[in-house]
C-alpha cells in the first residue's frame, strides 16, 4: 500500500519555496456546528498535495485540529481509538518540559490548551500577504462563530520568518547561528525507503499499521476515516542566544587552549550540535568547516567514542543513525520523524540580553507521538538509550536538555582531540519550552468525512 499523496496537507509535509513568513492563528469553538461552518468556509484555501488554491494571491494554509475538537466532529467509538496520547494533556515530565519550561506557564498564562480547536498556520511571501490572509480567515471565523485565542500577553500572535540561507545557499539559519533543514529525511511516499528518501511513509501518516510502526487507530472502520492524516506536534521554543554565546567565550578558551578564542569558540558551538555553524558535520571534517560537505551523508559507527563528534552533541541524540543502541531502543529503533519550523523574532547582535523574545516555532509531524515524538524528547532529556553513554544515563541533548529535569549532570563531555576537550561542567538551559499542543492534521479525505461539502 502506498499513500496518495494529493490527499495531504501540502506545506507541512512538503516544500515550497518562497513562502518565508508564517503566522500561527489559534482558534476556539463553541461546538461543532460552529467548527464545521468555519472549516466548509475555508476549505478552499487549505493546501492539499494536488492542490494550490491561493498560491497566486501569495499566501497559503494548512488546518489542525486539537483533541477537544476532534471529539467534536467525531463519532464517539472512532474518537476513543485515537492514540490516547494525543487525547491526554501533553506528558510534561516525560518530554522534559518541568520548571521555567512547565505548562503552567505555556501560552503566556493568556488560555490552556484544552481551551483550543484549531490552528490554522498561514504562509506568505510577504507582509501584505499575510495580512489579507488574517483578515480573510479572521473574518471567516467570526462568520462562524470561533474566537481566536491571543498567546502573547503583550496580544500578540505567533509569527514567524526566514532568517537567510546558510553559506552554500543551503539550510535555513537559525537564532543561535547554524543552519538547519540539511538532513531532514525525504520520505517514500511510493514504497520502501531508498538513500534519496530514507523516511517511511508509515512513520508520517496514520490509517496503515504496521508492527514495525504503531500507530493509532490501528484497524478499520476508524483507520480508514483518519487514514493518510498526521499527528501534529506544535512547541513554541524561546532560545536564549545571549547565553548561549556568552557560553562559549567562557567554556572555549579552557577546553581548546591551542586554539585562538575565536575558533575556540566556534568548535565548541560544533561540538554542542554535532555540526559546524555552517552545517559542516563533525563526523566529515572535525577540525574545520567545509560547507561544500554539509549535505552530505554521514554515520558514528567510526567514531563510536565521540572523539570527532561528542555522543551528546545534538544531532547525535536525535538521530543516532548508525551507533549501536541498547535497552528499550534496541527493539525501537531510531524514531523517524518530519521537522518543520520556523525562527520568531529579530535576530541578536553579539551576547548582551535585549529582553527580546526569539526561538522558534516548530512542527513535529508523525504517525505516534508517543513512539516518536516523546521518544525523542525524552532521548534529549536523558542520554539511556546507548552504552555510548556513562552508565548512569543522566547527561543529556547539550543543547535542548533541560537542566531542572530531576538527576541531570548539567555536564556536556567532549573527549580529548588534537585542539583539546573536557568535561564541560554548569551547563545551562539554552531553551525554554513557552508551549506544546498536540494536534491531528487531516488528510484531504478525513477532513471531508469530518466535514461533508
Amino acid at each position: 500500500m502506498t499513500v496518495d499523496t494529493g490527499d495531504l496537507q501540502g506545506m507541512v509535509l512538503g516544500n515550497i519555496a518562497g513562502y518565508r513568513l508564517v503566522r500561527h492563528l489559534i482558534f476556539a469553538a463553541p461546538d461543532a456546528g460552529a467548527l464545521r461552518r468555519f472549516v466548509q468556509e475555508i476549505r478552499p484555501l487549505i493546501l492539499f498535495g494536488t492542490n494550490k488554491p491561493t498560491a497566486a494571491r501569495g499566501w497559503v494554509a494548512n488546518i489542525s485540529f486539537a483533541a477537544g475538537a476532534m471529539a467534536q466532529l467525531l463519532p464517539a467509538d472512532v474518537y476513543a481509538k485515537l492514540e490516547s496520547t494525543f487525547r491526554a494533556p501533553p506528558d510534561a515530565e516525560r518530554i522534559g518540559d518541568v520548571g521555567s519550561s512547565a505548562p503552567s506557564g505555556w501560552w503566556e498564562k493568556q488560555f490552556r490548551g484544552d481551551e483550543v480547536s484549531c490552528f490554522v498556520h498561514i504562509h506568505a511571501v510577504g507582509e501584505e500577504q499575510l495580512e489579507a490572509a488574517t483578515a480573510e480567515l479572521l473574518e471567516e471565523a467570526a462568520a462562524a462563530g470561533l474566537a481566536e485565542k491571543i498567546p502573547r500577553a503583550s496580544g500578540g500572535r505567533l509569527d514567524g520568518a526566514f532568517l537567510g540561507f546558510g553559506p552554500c545557499g543551503k539550510g535555513a539559519r537559525l537564532h543561535f547561528g547554524y543552519v538547519d533543514g540539511l538532513s531532514n529525511g525525504k520520505v517514500a511516499w511510493d514504497g520502501a525507503p531508498s538513500p534519496e528518501r530514507p523516511v517511511d511513509y508509515r512513520s508520517v501518516v496514520i490509517g496503515h499499521y504496521d508492527d514495525r510502526f504503531p500507530c493509532a487507530p490501528a484497524r478499520d472502520p476508524a483507520a480508514t476515516i483518519l487514514r493518510d492524516s498526521s499527528y501534529l506536534v506544535f512547541r513554541w521554543i524561546y532560545q536564549d542566544v545571549a547565553t548561549f554565546e556568552r557560553f562559549l567565550t567562557q567554556k572555549a578558551p579552557p577546553l581548546f587552549p591551542k586554539l585562538p578564542p575565536a575558533r575556540a569558540r566556534e568548535l565548541l558551538a560544533a561540538k554542542i550540535m554535532g555540526r559546524w555553524r555552517d552545517g559542516t558535520p563533525l563526523c566529515l571534517s572535525p577540525d574545520a568547516p567545509a560547507p561544500e560537505r554539509c549535505e552530505e551523508s554521514f554515520a558514528f559507527a567510526e567514531d563510536l567514542q565521540g572523539i570527532a563528534c561528542p555522543v551528546s552533541s545534538h544531532v547525535r541524540v536525535m538521530n543516532p543513525r548508525d551507533q549501536e543502541l541498547s535497552g528499550m531502543a534496541v527493539t525501537t529503533g531510531v524514531p523517524q520523524i518530519v521537522r518543520r519550523g520556523m525562527p520568531y523574532g529579530p535576530e541578536l547582535k553579539g551576547d548582551k540580553d535585549d529582553n527580546v523574545d526569539r526561538g522558534i516555532l516548530g512542527l513535529f509531524v508523525c504517525a505516534s507521538i508517543r513512539e516518536q515524538f516523546m521518544r525523542l524528547a525524552a532521548w534529549g532529556q536523558r542520554n539511556n538509550f546507548s552504552d555510548a553513554f556513562p552508565a548512569h544515563g543522566r547527561d543529556q541533548d547539550a543543547l535542548i536538555g533541560n537542566r531542572a529535569v530531576p538527576g541531570a549532570t548539567r555536564e556536556f563531555r567532549i573527549p580529548k582531540g588534537p585542539a583539546g576537550g573536557g568535561t564541560v561542567t554548569g551547563l545551562p538551559d539554552f531553551i525554554r519550552t513557552k508551549a506544546t499542543q498536540y494536534l491531528l492534521m487531516p488528510s484531504g479525505q478525513t477532513l471531508s468525512r469530518l466535514v461533508p461539502l
